[in-house]
């Protein structure tokens, strides 16, 4: 008698792994110098201007986020595959990109790449995982992803740790230092891009009317048309996107807050503390929120999610100590 297999794990269906995996090897390596990233700007690139941050920040995120549509288009019609590993070897070069500035301004072109890399990856990468996977279990599929994802996020800030010191106890200078954590950063999303070159493949085994033969994704209906409620949610993100601070302008902010010199680098452990907490509660958060939207619908954890974030960056620019 044929042995028909029962219904498959999450995990162990195509891609979802290959995928979580090159998210924590990724977000290994940039989490390992993000705790760096504000004593970098503000003690090696002597940043002592904010509005010149928020021009960093602003001039690397314009023209990657009107990019992602056209990334998501093409991969569409082309295939996912090669925009995710394209879009990770674009994140790699950006950091060395970033440990070679030498003033602020550098920064610019360095983030811009980084940004071009994720608005590469992210469309194709969210699309591949989502047609690996059956609808009732893409909230799990996605909540294990981001869960990956964190997880480097918060093994990357203690392996940094780790190499600061033994490249301090070398006595290597503190500028080359930080350069070096740069450096040696891209490295894990090296392995991001093997990972997704020879353990992934293309799959529109749960898309809707998967492409025939020389078809392209649109006119097989695997791309959604723009609903009112599809348009609604891009123009409510869009809002929250303008309003909400990056991640990199809070830590920055923090690190001043905190009054960092080049005389109090024992300070970059509670830098580091601090960002270790974010991705503690993200984890969990991340694989429960998944799952809890795969039995009560998406639209519940999407506007709680909101709400709290919307409380947080309030109570954030009230911090004065």
């Amino acid at each position: 008698m044929a042995h028909e297999p029962r219904r498959q794990k999450t995990w162990q269906r195509p891609n979802v792994m290959p995928l979580c995996l090159a998210a924590f090897f990724n977000d290994l390596g940039s989490d390992m110098l993000f705790a760096f990233y504000p004593l970098f700007v503000i003690l090696i690139l002597r940043l002592d201007n904010m509005r010149s941050l928020g021009l960093i920040e602003s001039v690397a995120l314009a023209v990657p986020l009107l990019m992602r549509p056209i990334w998501g288009r093409f991969s569409d019609w082309y295939g996912r595959r090669h925009f995710i590993w394209g879009g990770y070897s674009a994140l790699a070069i950006s950091r060395v990109l970033q440990g070679l500035a030498q003033r602020w301004f550098h920064l610019i072109p360095a983030k811009a790449v980084y940004e071009i890399g994720r608005s590469m990856r992210n469309p194709p990468r969210e699309a591949l995982l989502s047609e690996s996977v059956p609808h009732e279990e893409r909230g799990f599929a996605f909540g294990l992803l981001q869960s990956m994802d964190t997880a480097g996020a918060i093994l990357g800030p203690a392996v940094g740790l780790g190499i600061f010191a033994l490249l301090t106890r070398a006595e290597i200078p503190t500028d080359q230092r930080f350069r070096l954590i740069f450096y040696i950063a891209a490295l894990p999303t090296i392995a991001s891009v093997l990972i997704i070159v020879f353990r992934t493949r293309e799959v529109r085994k749960f898309a809707k009317h998967a492409p025939g033969k020389g078809e392209k994704g649109d006119a097989a209906g695997v791309v959604p048309r723009f609903t009112r409620p599809t348009v609604l949610f891009i123009v409510l993100s869009c809002l929250f996107s303008l309003w909400a601070p990056t991640e990199n302008f809070m830590m920055v902010v923090g690190a001043r807050i905190m009054g960092l010199t080049r005389d109090s680098m024992n300070d970059i452990y509670l830098v580091l503390v601090l960002y270790l907490a974010i991705n503690v509660t993200f984890a969990p958060a991340a694989l429960l929120g998944g799952k809890l939207s795969d039995r009560i619908g998406r639209k519940p954890p999407i506007v709680a999610g909101l709400l709290v974030l919307s409380v947080m960056s309030f109570g954030f620019a009230k911090i004065d100590s």
